[in-house]
């Protein structure tokens, strides 16, 4: 079976480590975020026809603008998908630091993991472009591929609102991703698993940390370690495909024009027009039919347990 979609999309993960611990990867060149944040409802290939995803009102665990509600003094929890979908939204992350800043101090492993994003994502943009305007960076910068050009457009209007009052005056980015992974929270699980396997760690390490982020039930982190486990199981592929599935039912956006879809186009050009990200998988890696039978019966194993607040005990009893 062949592994080009799947290879291609990893690569997109491992992008993801340098949008998510880019203070480890350093080089501001590699660091590229989706400039599509469309959110329509995914569609996936349960046996019930129910299409899940973004637009599903059972899975709106927090308001789409990021409620400012308090509870006891302290902001509302934030789902791994809200924490993805505030590093797309091109608007400035400084309100986001200051709403969540005692959640954070107060050891909540979700905001800290927040905060650390948000400062491995600014902190290199404040080493290269501190005091310039953004017309004059925009000069400097015209040769660029327009790719770049817009990523670096967004990520100025992201990032420019710390920078003027200096990144490393929020806290130590460290620290915070630390605190949150030494907590279990699932992102963090991943972006160590994402490192470990961009490094080209032995599978014996990444998986028991795929399998507690998975544990979580949280979308984002599943259908993350699905990617990462995609490449990492060649004889084993449903595994990966059903987490992929599951997590495309049920919160993240995997249509034609979601970002999902948008971030893999940027990795292959062997996308089709109106395919969803699954579809695309699921051709592009070439998967027999028996391998997606065999996903979506794990698939809605999932599912199921997520919508009943069950206990996911998810093992990749193949993994090598």
């Amino acid at each position: 079976m062949s592994r080009r979609s799947v290879k291609s999309v990893l690569i997109l993960f491992l992008a993801f480590a340098a949008i998510f611990g880019v203070s480890r990867i350093g080089d501001i060149s590699t660091i590229y975020r989706s400039s599509d944040s469309t959110s329509l409802p995914p569609e996936t290939l349960l046996e019930d026809g129910h299409s899940g995803g973004a637009g599903d009102p059972k899975e709106e665990v927090l308001d789409q603008e990021f409620s400012n509600e308090l509870l006891g003094g302290i902001s509302a929890e934030l789902p791994g998908q809200a924490i993805r979908d505030v590093m797309r939204s091109k608007t400035s992350l400084l309100p986001y630091l200051e709403q969540y800043q005692q959640r954070a101090a107060s050891g909540y492993a979700d905001a800290q993991y927040l905060f650390a994003s948000i400062l491995e994502y600014c902190a290199p943009l404040e080493e290269q472009f501190s005091g310039e305007s953004l017309s004059s960076l925009m000069s400097r910068m015209s040769l660029q591929d327009p790719k770049y050009i817009a990523w670096l457009n967004d990520s100025f209007q992201m990032c420019h609102e710390l920078i003027e009052r200096g990144v490393g005056s929020f806290g130590d980015s460290e620290y915070f991703r630390m605190s949150s992974y030494e907590q279990d929270f699932p992102l963090a699980l991943v972006d160590e698993a994402t490192q470990l396997a961009s490094n080209f760690a032995k599978s014996e390490e990444i998986v028991p940390l795929l399998e507690r982020a998975i544990s979580s039930a949280d979308p984002a982190s599943m259908f993350e370690s699905g990617i990462i486990a995609f490449d990492l199981l060649e004889d084993n592929p449903e595994k990966a495909l059903g987490l992929i599935i599951a997590a495309c039912s049920v919160g993240v956006d995997c249509s034609y024009s979601g970002p999902m879809m948008s971030d893999a186009c940027r990795f292959n050009e062997n996308c089709s027009l109106g395919e969803s990200f699954v579809e695309f998988v699921i051709r592009d890696s070439q998967v027999s039919p028996s391998t997606v039978e065999k996903a979506q019966i794990d698939a809605n194993r999932l599912i199921s347990a997520m919508r009943n607040n069950e206990p996911i005990d998810f093992r990749f009893s193949a993994a090598k």
